[in-house]
């Protein structure tokens, strides 16, 4: 069980690893003097109150800041709603954003923008929590995934897109469970998928070796704690795991792989 602290923050509950799902903030005071941004907790200090500024407020759970900005219509630039681009001088709007929080972003080798995360619209038109950016205008990928999407990665060799989460159907393909692959017409699963838990990061090697962690247990059928691995075939583990939640991966130019999260043992 996941007994970590949890932050409402702007009707979402911050959950599993700090990753937000849909949610009812708890009675709480709202922070004052940000009339264009409300802010609930659910208990002391996580406001950091050094940081008050009229357009911008940062929390802090747990090691993880996240910085909301204030999206009211009228205030900042419009259409920043949950993504945004940043040219090197100002913030630009990419359509009308979109309608819900945004957890992952990933690019594609031709460019196209890949994102993840909570929303059912993109650009205002119907992307089922995951779509693609081409310059212009937001797509949808096929139908979209069940739940909430949480990481992304591109494959450096063929461009392939897999995205992670909390999802049981992806596309409505099936075995598409908490992890798929986006071929760029359609989603293909990873042998049966995972189970036991939500991926909460992915990252590709040098060689196309897809790293998962997250909360989950199962991973293609094969006992996993919480981190495993896929060759294009099948998956494998990587030693005995971790005693609790993995939530970034990295790998360097070497190829070796970083884990972080909230385990205190790996492979032990």
């Amino acid at each position: 069980a996941d007994n970590r602290p949890t932050a409402s923050i702007l009707r979402a509950t911050q959950t599993g690893a700090g990753k937000p799902s849909a949610g009812v903030p708890p009675t709480a005071s709202l922070v004052s003097g940000l009339a264009d941004l409300l802010v609930a907790v659910d208990y002391p200090n996580l406001f950091d109150a050094s940081s008050r500024n009229p357009d911008f407020v940062l929390l802090k759970e747990n090691e993880r800041i996240f910085t909301f900005l204030d999206l009211t219509p009228g205030s900042g630039v419009a259409n920043t709603a949950y993504v945004a681009r940043w040219d090197g001088s100002v913030w630009n709007a990419l359509s009308t954003g979109m309608g819900s929080f945004v957890q992952a972003l990933a690019v594609g080798l031709d460019g196209t923008l890949y994102a993840t995360g909570d929303f059912l619209t993109a650009g205002g038109g119907a992307a089922v929590r995951i779509a693609a950016w081409n310059g212009t205008a937001w797509s949808a990928l096929s139908t979209g995934l069940n739940d909430s999407g949480f990481a992304l990665a591109v494959s450096s060799l063929d461009g392939t897109l897999f995205v992670g989460g909390a999802f049981t159907l992806a596309g409505g393909i099936a075995n598409t469970v908490r992890i798929a692959a986006w071929s760029g017409s359609a989603f293909t699963p990873l042998s049966t998928g995972i189970t036991g838990g939500s991926v909460f990061a992915l990252a590709i090697d040098p060689t196309g070796l897809l790293y998962a962690g997250g909360a989950f247990t199962s991973a293609g059928g094969v006992s996993a704690n919480r981190i495993a691995s896929w060759n294009g075939i099948s998956c494998s583990i990587l030693g005995t795991g971790m005693d609790s939640d993995v939530d970034e991966l990295t790998v360097g130019v070497n190829g070796i792989l970083y884990a972080g999260g909230f385990f205190t043992t790996a492979g032990g």
